[in-house]
């Protein structure tokens, strides 16, 4: 299953994971990734900050 076909879709964090990337990259939220619910379905996937949210953000 690919990421990109939820492109679009609108979830619930359901997992949150913390690691050392944010430490890398000086950007705090690079060290988080979620799991997300959508349409009444886990997503066997871990997205980060920037998946989930529009460039701009």
């Amino acid at each position: 299953m690919a990421a990109s076909e939820h492109h679009g879709k609108e979830g619930t964090i359901t997992d949150v994971l913390q690691d050392t990337l944010g430490d890398e990259t000086r950007c705090e939220l690079d060290s988080y990734s979620y799991r997300i619910e959508t349409d009444g379905e886990e997503i066997d996937v871990w997205f980060r900050h920037r998946d989930l949210v529009p460039v701009s953000q």
